[in-house]
């Protein structure tokens, strides 16, 4: 189908006018790779009154100005995006704004199978477009839907265990891969995934398999423990130090990157006291956080980008927000993921880092200033935008997380 250009133009200004939050949720293959990101859209208030007239529009708006401000590869990583379709979004063809290799149609679970919207549908199909039914439950009407869809996603939340079941024997004999949405605990993924379903999504990534007797983190605490202290206004060079020749492993590592080509010191580096006094205390926390990134093994890469995206977020909303020691919110966002990271119970952890009771509290219980920016930013993540505080500007909270995305993507990428 050939695309008519100026039927579905954007306007970069009227974007400017329509305050929105955009967010992502990441969808899981069999392997815990992400194959796509979900985005999340809410429009806000305007001038204290929801206004919905133009909701669509505005949805094509935020999403199109999101990639033009960011870029395909910033906001899903290279990998395509799953995009809620209503039945006005549907008619307005908003799916043609974003290339068909880009973005899967993601039609939501109240829009009738009707002709007029199965023309449209079979449109994007013969575009080149994947197609996906939202939150699927069986009903009159929707065979067709089942016949043009290459992704069907059940929402667990909706139906009991043994009618997942059956929906599975009825949708794969159709043709459709298979995708669990809501996927909140361990237990639940192990579920589908015996069922055979092809794709997750939920939150199940951020919480421990906890298992009794587990061993320690061991070298993986060593690294936490010099990021806590680097993270200290008040720690000193030779509490660094003290940290770091408690662990093996950490010193070899610290010793080999100072030595390494890229410094190209002229004498030999040989104490770990003369590392640190040779690279300063910002690039030993960069030297630290890049550890972090990869020495914990057999965990999804988007754990670890979870953390990262958490503790920059946290960070800056630190500063907009006025408060002091900013770092330390940094250290709370990267920290927040240590439970489901080394598959123990937070409380476990805390004991063997030692840390400042505010940003333990903050960590356990969400308590304090910390724990306050640290809950916004994790409620931000995953969409609870009803129970953001209204103290936080939106326009802070979207800036801050559009920033936590890109710095996290060049971070990792290098």
């Amino acid at each position: 189908m050939e695309r008519e250009s100026t039927d579905i133009a954007i306007s970069t200004a009227s974007f400017d006018q329509v305050p929105a939050l955009v967010g992502r949720q990441p969808i899981f293959d069999r392997r815990l790779q992400v194959f796509a990101y979900e985005l999340l859209y809410r429009r806000q208030e305007l001038d204290g009154e929801a206004d919905f007239a133009d909701g669509d529009q505005a949805t094509a708006r935020v999403l199109a100005n999101a990639f033009v401000e960011l870029g395909f590869d910033v906001v899903t990583g290279g990998k395509p995006a799953f995009v809620n379709l209503t039945r006005a979004a549907i008619s307005d063809q908003m799916a043609h704004l974003f290339p068909p290799e880009r973005i899967v149609a993601e039609i939501l679970e109240d829009v009738d199978a009707d002709t007029e919207v199965l023309a449209h549908v079979r449109d994007l199909k013969d575009a080149g477009y994947l197609i996906a039914l939202d939150d699927f439950l069986f009903r009159e009407g929707v065979d067709e839907f089942v016949d043009l869809a290459d992704i069907v996603k059940i929402d667990l939340m909706q139906l009991s265990r043994a009618e997942v079941r059956s929906y599975c024997e009825r949708i794969r004999s159709r043709g459709p891969k298979l995708l669990a949405e809501k996927i909140e605990t361990q237990d639940d993924y192990q579920f589908c995934h015996d069922l055979g379903f092809d794709y997750f999504q939920g939150y199940f990534l951020c919480e421990p398999q906890v298992v009794a007797g587990r061993a320690r983190a061991g070298g993986q605490i060593g690294v936490l423990q010099l990021i806590a202290k680097l993270n200290n206004p008040d720690s000193t060079v030779e509490e660094l130090e003290q940290v770091i020749q408690r662990d093996a492993r950490l010193s070899y590592n610290l010793m080999k990157y100072i030595n390494s080509a890229a410094f190209a010191m002229t004498i030999k580096v040989e104490s770990i006291h003369h590392a640190l006094m040779m690279l300063g205390r910002r690039m030993v926390a960069v030297w630290a956080n890049m550890v972090v990134v990869a020495g914990f093994k057999g965990k999804p890469n988007e754990l670890l980008t979870t953390a990262m995206m958490r503790a920059r977020m946290s960070e800056q909303l630190a500063r907009r927000l006025g408060r002091a020691h900013p770092d330390t919110y940094f250290t709370a966002g990267l920290f927040s993921i240590l439970d489901a990271l080394l598959d123990q119970p937070m409380a476990e952890v805390l004991e063997e880092i030692v840390l400042g009771e505010e940003l333990g509290a903050a960590l356990l219980n969400r308590e304090g200033d910390i724990g306050f920016v640290l809950d916004q930013v994790i409620r931000y993540e995953r969409g609870h935008w009803d129970d953001l505080a209204r103290e936080i500007a939106t326009e802070d909270l979207k800036t801050t997380y559009f920033d936590a995305m890109r710095w996290t993507s060049k971070v990792l990428e290098a």
